[in-house]
Formats: C-alpha cells, structure tokens, sequence
C-alpha cells in the first residue's frame, strides 16, 4: 500500500503472480496533493509541541541572565558582591588567625598526648605480643583460666599478661603521677 508522505506525482508498479499463469504487471502514476485539513492540523500539532519547549527554554534563558554577573563594576549587585567577597575574605582570615593562635598555644599538649598515646599502644602491642606467644607456645589462651608464665605479672581486673614496661614508660608514669600533676612543656626562650 502507497502511503506517501509529501506532496507530488509518483510512478508505482504492480506485479501479480498466481504461480502458475503469466504474471500481470500494471505501471501507474499517482499524484499526492494534501488536503488543506490536514495541514492545518499538522501546524497545530507542532505547535503544540513547541510551545512548551520554547517557553521553558525562556524562562531558562530569564533566570540565567539574572544570576550572571552585572558587566559594569559600579552596577549595585556588582558593589554589593564585591563588599560580601571582602567580608568573607576578612572571615577566613580571622578564622586562619584564631587556627594558627591555638596551634601555637595546644602544639605542647597535642605533642604530650601524641607521645602518651604512642606508649599506650606499644604497651598494647606488647601485650599482645605475649598473649600470642602464650598461646602459640605453651597453648595457654587467655581468659581460659591457663597458667602464665612463671615471673609474668597480670593485670588484677582483667587477669590478662601485662608486659613489663620499658625505663622510658616508667618514666611517663612517675611524671604522669608526681604531686605537681603531669609534666608541662615549656619551650626554649631564644
């Protein structure tokens, strides 16, 4: 079936064949003119289509125009943005300063804790060094009640090995306990 889809004159040809007579061939020409109808409902239905396109590409187009910057510097918005850039500069500058203030006076205690957080897991470390090897060696698991080995010493709330603690740990510990509170770090006058 023709179904052409613009306008104008078009040769179509026509073969029948039954299978057993001689086929027919018939050559014809067919002019397509549309009626005036149906153009003007295809107009309408691509308008139909466009409309809302070009009016959201509008309203697109509006609200981006407003959020560009203003091309003159002596515009009001371009003043005002320019006030809140400095204003913001003067922030993070204040807050840089603040930041730079405490690292100065907290680099001691940030420093000591460091270290004490540093000997508190080699302490573990350790510990669990000797647990392993108890276990490893002797089967002894811990917690189960088995037997440490002789001259190791356990902690009283946990009933766990304990390692013996290094000069410097000990050293901490006697700092950490004195009467006049923990060591304070004071730095060198130049």
């Amino acid at each position: 079936m023709l179904r052409p889809d613009r306008e104008g004159v078009y040769l179509a040809a026509l073969q029948v064949y039954d299978g057993c007579a001689a086929p027919v061939r018939r050559t014809f020409t067919l002019t397509v003119a549309w009626e005036q109808e149906c153009v003007t409902r295809a107009k309408a239905e691509q308008l139909g289509f466009l409309a809302p396109i070009i009016l959201i590409l509008g309203i697109i187009f509006v609200v981006g125009m407003y959020f560009l910057p203003p091309l003159s510097w002596a515009h009001p918005r371009q003043i005002n943005m320019d006030a809140m850039a400095a204003a913001e500069a003067r922030r993070n500058a204040d807050a840089v300063a603040v930041a730079l203030a405490e690292a100065v006076v907290d680099r001691p205690r940030v420093a000591a804790k460091a270290e004490r957080d540093a000997l508190d897991s080699e302490q573990v470390r350790l510990a669990r060094r000797l647990t392993h090897a108890a276990t490893a060696i002797r089967g002894a698991v811990p917690g189960s009640g088995a037997a440490t080995s002789p001259g190791a010493s356990t902690n009283p709330r946990t009933g766990s090995p304990v390692s013996p603690t290094s000069a410097r740990m000990r050293k901490q510990d006697a700092m950490n306990n004195s009467a006049a509170g923990p060591a304070r770090y004071c730095p060198p006058r130049h």
